[in-house]
């Protein structure tokens, strides 16, 4: 039933067909977009019918790229929806291409470092994970571990990623997000990663969406299987699973991916 959440692949299956077959090109191509290199997305044969592809390339490589970095938190280093341009190539057959934007960068400070980067995350979260391997409690180690010693920047160069939290210990609640789920997936934890609004004075629900994002209430935060019942976590606004009444009244999911609301999983 809705408990039975695929953690791992949760906003995956919340995609279409042609949607996923781009999102697993991402995966299959990995390496190759650490490194820097152009990436083949899919071959589209013009006498096929593309119109379904076509409306997925115009409309949803963001959404794409948004639900792979939510299921893959890792991917927010390397793989950074301003990096890429599209071009479509050939003449009896339609190449999506994904070229790394160098112009812009993305949100990244020097390409050449995304190895060392990757590299370096990994050795501090293996590090932290083996200290809490006994620990019952690893929700909270883990919530304790991200929170201290790091400081809510909206200005630093990687706020979006694991490279703002771990290393660089400045970043915004994505950074954050991105960050605990990958915690939660090393630890075992089942974890997904939420893009919402939210609210201290807990007024979210009279506003839309477009208006909540516009007075800049957008934020995001993970929902977390804990004590045998999901429960949300903050590390950007300091709420622990326990404090669950303040953090369902202050927190509403986008309809992105559809994500299932708080009171339906909870």
């Amino acid at each position: 039933g809705k408990y039975m959440i695929d953690v791992k692949r949760f906003y995956r299956n919340q995609l279409s067909e042609a949607e996923k077959f781009i999102y697993d090109a991402l995966e299959r191509n990995r390496q190759k977009i650490i490194e820097n290199e152009p990436v083949m997305i899919c071959q589209i044969d013009k006498n096929a019918e593309t119109e379904e592809i076509y409306e997925v390339i115009d409309a949803s490589l963001v959404r794409i790229i948004t639900a792979y970095q939510l299921d893959n938190p890792l991917a927010s280093v390397y793989l950074d929806i301003d990096r890429y341009c599209i071009n479509l190539e050939g003449e009896k057959s339609d190449i999506l291409m994904l070229y790394p934007n160098r112009a812009t960068g993305g949100t990244y400070s020097n390409f050449k470092n995304v190895k060392e980067m990757i590299n370096e995350i990994e050795l501090v979260s293996n590090e932290f994970i083996k200290k809490i391997r006994t620990t019952k409690d690893k929700t909270n180690a883990i919530y304790d571990w991200i929170v201290q010693n790091k400081i809510y920047s909206y200005k630093a160069i990687n706020k979006n990623n694991m490279v703002g939290c771990l290393i660089g210990k400045k970043c915004n609640c994505v950074g954050y997000t991105h960050t605990f789920k990958y915690m939660a997936d090393k630890a075992g934890i089942s974890a997904i990663s939420v893009i919402g609004i939210a609210d201290k004075n807990e007024c979210i629900y009279q506003y839309t969406e477009d208006e909540a994002i516009e007075i800049g209430l957008g934020h995001a935060w993970n929902n977390v299987m804990y004590n045998g019942r999901w429960n949300l976590v903050d590390t950007a606004l300091h709420i622990k699973p326990m404090y669950l009444i303040y953090a369902m009244n202050t927190h509403r999911p986008f309809d992105l991916f559809n994500t299932l609301e708080l009171e339906e999983i909870i």
